[in-house]
């Protein structure tokens, strides 16, 4: 049986440089290890410039593809509820028809996908706790909560296309290197679906 995971997105990397006699070699070294610094903290999918986020609308980059059933499982299930939480939202907040038509869509399809993980997982043996926001869902609910008119509309639907990105490499990731067949079924048959999630997104927000 597969043991829930709890997701961090913080890694913590130190550098120490060693002292040169030339003052101008000294500066280069730190040179040197800033950059590095900045590149691991990009690879581990972290912020790496000064500036908080304001929108909520940046999308976080996972630091991995889960591959193991649980780690999957988790996953989809907490961007299966940011995409219900967000589109209930819209439904009530939006301006636009076609952003509420299309944030009753989000809730349906992504209801429906949490009904069948959950099947999966039962079937399958995989603990699977109730779904969760990560920090960083959380607090693009919170600047949806926040918006207001046109500018609602356009903070959703650009939050729809980042999140729909990152379910889609999740989907297509699991699909192909997952450790489960039952789930990698389930996450190609998902893929497609996210896709025309993303394109019609895509196509709203241009």
């Amino acid at each position: 049986m597969h043991k829930p995971v709890t997701f961090g997105t913080a890694a913590a990397l130190t550098f120490a440089l060693a002292a040169c006699g030339s003052a101008d070699r000294s500066e280069s070294s730190a040179t040197d290890a800033n950059a590095v610094t900045t590149n691991a903290t990009a690879d581990a999918g972290l912020p790496t410039g000064g500036g908080n986020m304001t929108t909520g609308a940046e999308a976080a980059t996972p630091a991995a593809t889960p591959t193991t059933a649980a780690e999957f499982a988790a996953a989809a299930g907490a961007s299966d509820l940011f995409e219900i939480t967000s589109s209930k939202l819209a439904a009530t907040q939006a301006e636009g028809a076609q952003v509420k038509s299309y944030a009753a869509m989000m809730i349906k399809d992504h209801t429906k996908s949490t009904a069948e993980l959950k099947t999966i997982a039962s079937k399958e043996n995989i603990t699977l706790s109730p779904p969760a926001l990560t920090p960083d869902m959380q607090s693009k609910v919170d600047a949806l909560k926040a918006a207001k008119g046109a500018s609602f509309d356009t903070l959703y639907l650009t939050q729809q296309v980042a999140g729909h990105e990152s379910a889609l490499k999740l989907h297509q990731g699991y699909a192909a290197g997952g450790d489960n067949a039952a789930l990698k079924a389930f996450a190609s048959k998902t893929a497609p679906i996210v896709s025309k999630h993303l394109d019609e997104a895509r196509a709203m927000a241009r």
